[in-house]
């Protein structure tokens, strides 16, 4: 529930500092993704409050405390599925994050290979760099 609490908020808070996000994933759809909400969890609907005596107020109050413990499983189904999808999230922006590095040190690397292969035609001991290419 704390790291529910703790998306939301940074949630409402990049989403107040910018109207635009960082990266992309994937769709369109997930990009302007704005408010998370619950796909999986039934919220319940308050019970009517029509007290006129003490007989429907204790009906109410036996009502309210039905509704009281169908709203904590709401709660706690919300927190876990928010923990669920925070946690693939989370996998997904590694694994992206993981692959651009993965692909950056790939280009790095193909880039100082191709330097690397001009090194004995233009570079020797004797004279330094500035040597004119052999031909």
């Amino acid at each position: 529930m704390k790291i529910l609490i703790k998306s939301l908020m940074f949630l409402v808070a990049a989403t107040l500092a910018s109207t635009t996000l960082a990266g992309s994933l994937d769709g369109p759809e997930i990009a302007d993704f704005r408010v998370w909400r619950s796909t999986r969890c039934y919220k319940p609907l308050p019970p009517p409050l029509e007290v006129s005596d003490a007989r429907s107020y204790n009906l109410t109050v036996d009502a309210f405390n039905k509704y009281f413990g169908q709203m904590k499983t709401f709660m706690e189904c919300v927190g876990s599925e928010g923990n669920q999808d925070y946690e693939a999230m989370r996998k997904v922006l590694e694994n992206g994050m993981g692959q651009s590095r993965a692909e950056a040190l790939q280009d790095l690397e193909r880039t100082r290979a191709a330097i690397e292969s001009y090194r004995a035609k233009y570079f020797t001991q004797e004279k330094g760099p500035l040597v004119e290419p052999q031909r």
